[in-house]
C-alpha cells in the first residue's frame, strides 16, 4: 500500500516532466507566422492617402488609378470583380516622389469588360519597407464591348 507522500510526489514528478516537456516545444509551436509582430507602427508613422483614391479614363478593359502619398512611397494596387477580394490581383505601382507632388498612377488593363471591378489602394514607405499605408478602397464599372443605350438623369431646380 502506498503512502499518502508517495501520491503526491508522484503527481509533481508528473506534472513538472509535463512543464519541461512544454518549455521544450514552445520555441517549436512560436514560429513565424502564429506569432505576433515584432513592431507595431503607429498610424502616423505610416504613408497616409489624406486625398483617397481617383478612378478615371474607364473603358472596356482598363482604367486609370490615381492617389497621393504624404512621403516618399511605392503604390500598390490590388483589385478584383468580388467585393470582398477572394481572388486579388495585386500590381506594384510606381513610386511617388517629390518631383511629382507625391503623386502615382497606374494604368489597369486586361479588365474584363462591363464589370464592377473593386480596387484598394496602399503605399509602401520607401525608407522603410515595413511601413504600409491603410488602404483605400474604391470600384467603378468598366464600360461594355459593344454599343447600347445610354440614360443620363438629372433631378433639382434647374432655373435658379
Amino acid at each position: 500500500m502506498s503512502r499518502p507522500y508517495d501520491r503526491s510526489r508522484r503527481r509533481f514528478i508528473k506534472s513538472s516532466g509535463i512543464l519541461m516537456g512544454s518549455a521544450a516545444l514552445s520555441p517549436l509551436l512560436l514560429r513565424e507566422g502564429t506569432a505576433a509582430p515584432g513592431i507595431i507602427t503607429l498610424d502616423a508613422n505610416r504613408p497616409q492617402l489624406e486625398q483617397g483614391i481617383q478612378i478615371g479614363d474607364v473603358s472596356c478593359n482598363q482604367a486609370m488609378i490615381w492617389s497621393r502619398s504624404d512621403r516618399p512611397a511605392r503604390m500598390f494596387v490590388e483589385y478584383d470583380t468580388h467585393p470582398g477580394f477572394k481572388n486579388p490581383t495585386r500590381v506594384r505601382g510606381p513610386h511617388a516622389l517629390e518631383t511629382t507632388d507625391y503623386t502615382a498612377r497606374l494604368d489597369l488593363i486586361d479588365l474584363p469588360c462591363d464589370r464592377e471591378i473593386h480596387v484598394r489602394v496602399s503605399f509602401q514607405d520607401l525608407s522603410n519597407d515595413r511601413l504600409i499605408s491603410e488602404p483605400v478602397h474604391g470600384s467603378f464599372v468598366t464600360a461594355p464591348r459593344g454599343r447600347r443605350d445610354l440614360r443620363f438623369t438629372w433631378s433639382g431646380d434647374t432655373a435658379g
